[in-house]
């Protein structure tokens, strides 16, 4: 799969919707992550889910159990200012890919 960085769009509605790489995520998006997880749990993805006019962005965090018994995700939001050196991944489903 692909992946490119959160401000390489320049518009910043396309950035709406896209994944951030869990493997890169960085340090202080996962400390807010591992405040809401339960212990046997393990972060599944970390969507774009709103963008805010005032540079904040609400991210998605999808987690669950491990190891993988059943497919339940615990879900949860919060707001944080937005980064552009950000790992997404994909191709953001509108054809980007990237240079």
């Amino acid at each position: 799969m692909g992946w490119f960085e959160y401000g390489t769009p320049k518009r910043r509605h396309l950035r709406r919707g896209v994944c951030l790489k869990v493997e890169a995520l960085p340090d202080d998006l996962r400390m807010i992550a591992t405040k809401f997880m339960r212990v046997n749990e393990a972060l599944f993805t970390v969507k774009i889910s709103e963008i805010r006019p005032n540079g904040k962005v609400l991210l998605e965090f999808w987690s669950k159990e491990m190891p993988n018994i059943s497919e339940r995700y615990t879900v949860f939001f919060h707001l944080v200012d937005e980064n552009p050196k950000w790992v997404c991944e994909s191709d953001m489903g509108r054809g980007y890919k990237g240079e």
